[in-house]
């Protein structure tokens, strides 16, 4: 992704004050108005500065059918919204691109269907800045988007609508009710985000880093009122101008928010930092995950590997009766509850590439290669079946202590996935009764027609395999 620069002395002089909502911001942080005979330059400049002006953190410029919509956010408060005539609005993204050294008029329809992002450096007066304008592809036009990255020097601050202040005496955190504090009538200052440990984000004051992946990080957190406990992951700084990055954040809240399964992670907020960064709110699990068990024991006894196998096909099948296909389900993404006993509990984790049953996932290719059925290699629409072949793949790796496919080289295991059967899953703790060879068989079929048809399927063959298991013939066999 380029980067293009801008710099220029934009001079926002007064106007008439904004549609705003009455007493939500003071009468000095009024945001100057676009008036009807805006033009495309004042626009853009507009776009530009705010963020200096008024504190604005996100601004979007939509194209309607019958006009263009400018919103200036900060954070979750709207400060201004107005309609813009569709050619001013086209010209003005079309000059937003220009000063970002984009050339948007030479781009085929379709080429903004990802989106994209670049970094512009403003100078307003005496103040500087870097935004990040995404331009991608709407219904009817182009949309734009900025937001501030840095504001002379450092990443903006923002006042949320909820605030929340610590009181200087006795360092007591509470909602803004007046200028001293309801306990001791200490000074309150204003708590802004920061997504450090001991900082806040949003209404939660940060913990501990509980994980780290690519994409984001994942902080113990704690409701700063309420002393709920929660988990907070957070896209990580370096993402923040790939538009698609955080698109799939918002789809894993979206996604993880509709199935509603005692068995799936539950969402339960969803932000923006002053930067732009999304973040998103979630329930501290306790436990390890089914990775982290298989690292210290490398392989699961085959009842134990049956009984999760239900399970998880069991949040799975919640996930797909809302549509909802998780694309990426492996050992990490589960996280054990409970021991293993005849009713293991367990959550669903991770919904950052999931897609709706017959849609193709954003930025092609995804997924992790020793999971990925020969469908998802080809990058066919989703199908519930993906994760039938990925629940086959993660109960041979429980039975056997490997999975079916492996190399260094990463496109060697997509071929296999594609071309190639896999050895018959076998077991250091025993021999395996046919009832359990099938069901792994079946789930690892390259002919999605050939395989379990529904998550319901998956759990009456493990229903049926462990039947087997328990009969005293083969209980001999157990350790």
């Amino acid at each position: 992704m380029s980067e293009g620069e801008a710099s220029g002395e934009f001079d926002l002089r007064p106007r008439a004050p904004s549609r705003v909502a009455e007493g939500s911001v003071t009468d000095e942080e009024r945001v100057a108005s676009p008036t009807a005979e805006i033009g495309p330059r004042r626009l853009s400049e507009l776009m530009l500065v705010l963020p200096f002006r008024c504190g604005a953190n996100l601004l979007t410029l939509v194209p309607g059918p019958l006009a263009a919509s400018l919103v200036v956010k900060r954070g979750s408060l709207t400060l201004t919204e107005h309609a813009i005539t569709q050619e001013v609005a086209t010209a003005a993204a079309v000059r937003l691109a220009w000063l970002a050294d984009f050339d948007l008029l030479s781009l085929p329809p379709t080429a903004l269907a990802d989106g994209t992002a670049r970094r512009v450096k403003v100078r307003a007066g005496g103040d500087t800045g870097e935004m990040i304008v995404s331009f991608s592809a709407a219904p009817d036009g182009i949309a734009v988007e900025v937001r501030p990255l840095l504001v002379n020097g450092a990443p903006p601050e923002v006042r949320r609508s909820a605030q929340l202040c610590r009181c200087q005496t006795c360092g007591k955190i509470q909602l803004v009710t007046g200028p001293r504090c309801d306990a001791d009538g200490g000074t309150l200052v204003e708590i802004v985000d920061d997504p450090r440990t001991g900082g806040f984000i949003g209404v939660y004051q940060i913990g501990e880093v509980l994980g780290e992946g690519g994409m984001g990080t994942v902080f113990a957190a704690e409701h700063a009122l309420l002393s709920k406990r929660v988990a907070i992951k957070l896209l990580h700084r370096t993402m923040i101008e790939d538009p698609l990055a955080g698109r799939r954040f918002l789809a894993e809240a979206q996604a993880a928010s509709a199935i509603r399964h005692p068995s799936v992670v539950e969402i339960s907020d969803y932000g923006l930092l002053a930067d732009g960064r999304p973040y998103i709110v979630m329930e501290r699990l306790d436990g390890e995950s089914l990775q982290e068990r298989l690292d210290r024991t490398t392989y699961l006894p085959p009842i134990s590997a049956l009984l999760l196998a239900r399970e998880i096909a069991r949040a799975l099948g919640g996930a797909h009766d809302r549509g909802v296909v998780h694309l990426d389900l492996k050992p990490s993404n589960v996280i054990l509850l409970s021991d293993l006993d005849e009713s293991p509990k367990i959550k669903l984790i991770d919904f950052g590439v999931a897609a709706y049953v017959g849609t193709t996932t954003d930025g092609g290719l995804s997924g992790t290669p020793q999971y990925m059925s020969p469908e998802q290699v080809r990058g066919w629409p989703a199908d519930l079946r993906n994760d039938l072949y990925a629940l086959g793949v993660v109960l041979y790796e429980m039975l056997s202590g490997e999975v079916p496919f492996e190399s260094p080289n990463i496109w060697s295991v997509l071929r296999q996935h594609l071309i190639e059967e896999p050895p018959p899953v076998t077991s250091p703790a025993m021999q395996l009764p046919e009832s359990v060879v099938r069901v792994v068989r079946r789930a690892l079929s390259k002919n999605p027609d050939e395989r379990h048809q529904s998550a319901n399927e998956f759990v009456g063959d493990c229903e049926a395999a462990l039947a087997v298991l328990n009969r005293k013939e083969w209980l001999k066999w157990l350790p």
